[in-house]
């Protein structure tokens, strides 16, 4: 239910698109898109564990505007001088490799988030000085919380302490290694208005 509106939101803006794209160069709704598109990838690469639900929803809400203002322009890009009798192959086409190059970045993104969340554990390690006062201020209070509420005796105690900031480590790990797929997906993003540029749109755009 949470993406139920982004849905909506999408399906709504997808025709308004295509009229902009009737009406102007679809290069114009489609670099829109991008920069919206981008934006809205910059802001979830400031996620962290305390983010609640209102925050999470109006990058989600943009990202929706962004991609229903890309995919009818560049479909009518791409589809633009193609042949009435060779256009139903050109559309499968299209759709077929916009899938594989989905399917590409979504596997270079989980890979990219994997040795991103091992460097911030790695780092997060480091910074973990078990010689601190803070940390065995944080250990002792950990420690008092799990015999106050499971009972157990004070080895069972620190086992379990341990092993909840070790859970809390790569917690944050993973939500830094997201955002971190998130930054350079909005910069890639961002860059994507340079090849728009360079497309060619037709006598029928150049025209108007």
């Amino acid at each position: 239910m949470v993406f139920f509106p982004v849905g909506i939101l999408q399906a709504f803006i997808s025709p308004l698109a295509g009229q902009l794209t009737d009406r102007l160069n679809p290069k114009i709704p489609a670099m829109m898109g991008v920069v919206i598109l981008g934006i809205s990838l910059y802001l979830f690469s400031f996620f962290s564990l305390q983010t609640t639900h209102a925050q999470i929803m109006f990058p989600l809400y943009l990202r929706g505007i962004g991609i229903g203002l890309i995919f009818t322009p560049l479909t009518a890009i791409a589809l633009l001088d193609i042949p009435k009798p060779q256009l139903a192959q050109a559309s499968g086409l299209f759709n077929t490799i916009r899938q594989i190059g989905g399917s590409f970045g979504i596997a270079a993104l989980g890979t990219l988030l994997t040795e991103r969340m091992k460097f911030h554990k790695q780092i997060y390690g480091e910074q973990l000085d078990i010689t601190s006062p803070a940390y065995h201020q944080a250990m002792t209070h950990l420690k008092e919380f799990i015999m106050q509420t499971a009972g157990g005796n004070l080895l069972t105690a620190t086992i379990q302490s341990r092993s909840l900031l070790f859970k809390n480590i790569v917690s944050q790990a993973f939500v830094q290694g997201i955002n971190d797929d998130f930054l350079i997906g909005a910069i890639l993003t961002i860059l994507l208005v340079i090849p728009l540029l360079l497309l060619k749109t037709g006598k029928k755009y150049l025209n108007r």
